[in-house]
């Protein structure tokens, strides 16, 4: 679905909202009242039934400038401090998300699985440095800060290694987060969805796969105003 059908159903739906930044691959909304329902995720889901092309809708928790990006995970290293300096910058962000991500942390079982969606697919950046460097940079520390944080086991969803070695990787498919629970409160897919901006981090709320939806309940997490949209 185009940017224009997107905009127009913020418009003229009763869900209210507007575009703050898009990529090839999502877009960022920001509704007007949408969290204030209290049947939120049914909204979503209905917003996603109305869109049709929409992949899935997840919500926005932080956000990191493309150019810390590029120092943290430049595509020629030269400069080993800064990178080592930014990288950890970068980590103390994803900290602060992890206790919105997941409703409990301490003594629990975690498992994620960790998505990119970059600007474009066909960049070098993404296949030569998100997937090769980033992508594990990301499974790795999120897994140590969880058990920092007092998480009794935490898992990754591992991707196969010749993909990330070639560098062609996609996101984990809709069937994908109902084969592994990523819904439930001790499980989710989070998102690292790229702009020229930079990187909203976020996690799935719902999925539109053909043979099976699912959503999380109300209960289960915290709301923002704030989504992120898969586009084909």
């Amino acid at each position: 679905m185009s940017l224009a059908e997107l905009d127009n159903v913020l418009k003229n739906s009763q869900f209210k909202g507007r575009i703050t930044d898009y990529s090839a691959n999502i877009a960022i909304v920001e509704f007007e009242s949408l969290q204030k329902s209290k049947y939120y995720v049914n909204d979503l889901m209905k917003i996603q039934y109305i869109l049709g092309g929409c992949q899935k809708i997840a919500e926005i928790y932080d956000f990191i400038d493309i150019q810390t990006i590029y120092d943290g995970f430049p595509k020629i290293i030269e400069k080993f401090k800064k990178i080592d300096f930014t990288r950890k910058g970068i980590l103390k962000v994803i900290n602060f998300t992890l206790n919105k991500i997941f409703p409990r942390i301490q003594n629990e079982s975690l498992f994620y699985a960790v998505s990119i969606y970059p600007n474009l697919f066909d960049d070098d950046y993404y296949s030569d440095v998100l997937v090769k460097h980033f992508l594990p940079f990301l499974n790795k520390s999120i897994m140590i800060l969880l058990k920092e944080n007092g998480a009794e086991k935490s898992l990754y969803y591992k991707y196969p290694e010749e993909n990330i070695k070639a560098g062609n990787l996609n996101p984990i498919f809709p069937h994908h987060l109902i084969k592994y629970g990523l819904f439930n409160k001790d499980r989710a897919e989070i998102i690292f969805g790229f702009t020229e901006e930079g990187v909203y981090i976020a996690r799935t709320f719902t999925t539109d796969d053909p043979n099976f939806k699912k959503r999380l309940t109300k209960k289960d997490h915290l709301r923002s105003s704030k989504a992120v949209f898969r586009q084909n």
